[in-house]
């Protein structure tokens, strides 16, 4: 029971800083959303001023673009110090690996619960343990039958002045049987078989929780791998809308306005891109955490 504890505590440590990690690596690619985008804003800004300068926009647009380029630089600084309070470190540091698009293997998953789950395991031992108590409250009722065997060995001194050795063995059988006790046996037997029977219902309980869980994990999957795919789509299309308006923009055809719509857009989608990714990856950690 203890090394099926042991066990039990061990996968969920692990899940747990699988959910962890994957949790920085999503603050990561938010900091380098933010961080793109104050790149793209810092070269518009060039762009705009160069064009001021040279008396091709007025400075309404100038000003527009520097409150764009703040904005930029005050978001960036914001993640920085959020991506800095999940990791609980002043430094430089950036994690190594990339959330990815997973997909769970094709398996039997009520099956697999049901064989490795180490919670459930826990719970059949434990279960197992209050059997062998109910077990043992009952052997009290019978009798106890002892036999035994002595040996004995004794040196007497004789009359004449020699001395015997005489030994021998003594055999008896030993039978107790307790006719009353104030009813004590009888009530510590009610006792572990009234926590037997709570073992057995938390067993059950734990066996339906467990597989509600795993639908329900699995309903979430599928709603995910859903959800990513119509949101590639439309990273796409706002990756496209969005260098088709800084290009009008550069020509002098749209305005800066309508620059700033398509990169928000842009941003937004992606943003919520690597949210879903991360959620996903989660959802198979807690998956695996059920089923192996």
């Amino acid at each position: 029971l203890q090394e099926l504890v042991y066990d039990d505590v061990g996968k969920g440590i692990q899940m747990q800083t699988k959910q962890l990690f994957y949790a920085l690596l999503y603050k990561k690619r938010v900091l380098e959303v933010y961080e793109e985008n104050l790149s793209y804003w810092e070269e518009n800004y060039r762009q705009v001023e160069g064009k001021f300068k040279a008396g091709i926009l007025p400075k309404v647009e100038l000003m527009r673009a520097k409150a764009q380029l703040e904005s930029a630089r005050a978001d960036y600084l914001k993640s920085v110090e959020s991506f800095k309070a999940f990791l609980r470190y002043e430094g430089e540091l950036k994690p190594e690996g990339e959330l990815k698009e997973v997909s769970p293997p094709d398996m039997d998953y009520l099956k697999a619960l049901e064989e490795n789950n180490s919670t459930l395991k826990v719970a059949r031992a434990n279960l197992r343990v209050f059997e062998r108590l109910v077990a043992l409250q009952k052997a009290q009722y019978y009798p106890n039958l002892q036999a035994f065997v002595n040996y004995q060995g004794s040196t007497v001194r004789s009359l004449s002045g020699g001395s015997n050795f005489i030994d021998g063995y003594s055999v008896g059988v030993r039978f107790n049987y307790n006719l009353f006790d104030g009813f004590s046996r009888e009530s510590k037997i009610a006792q572990a078989n009234i926590d037997l029977q709570k073992q057995r219902e938390n067993l059950l309980d734990l066996e339906y929780n467990l597989k509600a869980q795993l639908r329900s994990l699995l309903l979430d999957i599928q709603a995910l791998k859903v959800q990513l795919s119509a949101v590639k789509a439309s990273l796409e299309s706002a990756k496209e809308s969005l260098r088709l308006s800084t290009e009008r923009y550069k020509y002098g055809v749209a305005s800066q306005l309508e620059v700033l719509d398509a990169r928000n857009n842009y941003n937004n989608v992606l943003l919520n891109y690597y949210l879903i990714l991360y959620q996903l990856n989660g959802a198979i950690a807690q998956l695996e955490r059920l089923t192996r």
